[in-house]
């Protein structure tokens, strides 16, 4: 026995019981029937003078639904880790706005973008559905918030559309199991490459209360005015400061001009102390003021 394909089991026989299997059929050998059902593809071909003949046994029903189903296990284990993480990283960078069908649809623009890019071979593109949550795109009526495969394989990338708009890959069926005698042609539309962001209105400026511009322009000027008194009164007291230590200074020296050291000791400290202390003033007040004080300071 040879693996087919689609499904067909393959054998190779000779032909004396190719004839013999015949006799059971109900059709010609190309394809035929056998009284228990079992339906048969037989292909006879000729190569190096020996003749072969194919057999090719379809699938029952039964068989076919395992065979879908056991893939599709298969397929549901390998994407919801990449496929998933897909879904996950386009909504974290743009999530949809919530409400917003147009958004919805650009982030399923994007997520099919990016599946072409990761898994090329598996084609995935739009459902062709009427109903709700639709839009119109290339003359085709496309639901939002689904993808689909050639086969007609629908897995959902969105919930509560359009609006939480939380990032899922779900199974959603084989459209053409769940609608016997469609074909995948009527659900599966091919991603055409296209990725359109909804446009967004340019952030406007709130308007302004005359009143409160008002009040601002006040506050301006008063506080340019409150900066040049300051800065007058800063060169005021630095030359105060500076007045007041050159007499304590001139006092001090005159003192200690004095022959015979008439003035006592403590007066000497006291008018020492006195200089020192104006000098800790004019510090303080330089620190008080930012510095200016020594910067506006006149000689």
């Amino acid at each position: 026995m040879k693996g087919g394909t689609n499904g067909e089991k393959e054998e190779t026989t000779p032909p004396a019981a190719i004839l013999r299997i015949c006799q059971q059929l109900d059709r010609p050998p190309t394809r035929a029937t056998a009284k228990d059902g079992t339906r048969y593809t037989l292909d006879t071909r000729r190569a190096g003078g020996i003749e072969t003949t194919t057999i090719r046994r379809a699938e029952t029903k039964a068989e076919r639904r395992a065979r879908l189903k056991a893939e599709k296990r298969a397929r549901g284990r390998h994407m919801k880790v990449n496929h998933l993480n897909i879904v996950q990283d386009e909504h974290a960078k743009n999530p949809p706005v919530s409400g917003s069908l147009e958004s919805v649809f650009a982030f399923e623009q994007r997520v099919l973008a990016r599946l072409a890019l990761e898994f090329p071979g598996e084609k995935w593109g739009y459902l062709k559905k009427g109903g709700e949550n639709t839009i119109q795109h290339n003359g085709e009526t496309v639901k939002v918030g689904r993808v689909c495969d050639p086969s007609s394989q629908l897995y959902k990338i969105a919930t509560d559309i359009p609006t939480t708009n939380d990032p899922i890959w779900n199974d959603d069926g084989i459209l053409t199991e769940d609608f016997p005698g469609s074909t995948p042609g009527q659900w599966y539309m091919p991603f055409d490459g296209e990725v359109v962001d909804p446009p967004v209105d340019p952030p406007v400026d709130p308007p302004t209360d005359p009143d409160v511009q008002a009040q601002l322009d006040r506050i301006e000027r008063n506080t340019e005015g409150n900066t040049t008194a300051i800065n007058h009164l800063t060169v005021m007291m630095s030359n105060q400061f500076d007045h007041q230590e050159q007499m304590l200074k001139a006092l001090s020296d005159q003192i200690a001009a004095i022959p015979g050291g008439g003035i006592p000791p403590t007066v000497v400290a006291m008018l020492q102390a006195i200089l020192t202390a104006s000098k800790a003033a004019r510090v303080g007040h330089t620190q008080a003021f930012g510095g200016r004080m020594t910067i506006d300071a006149q000689p």
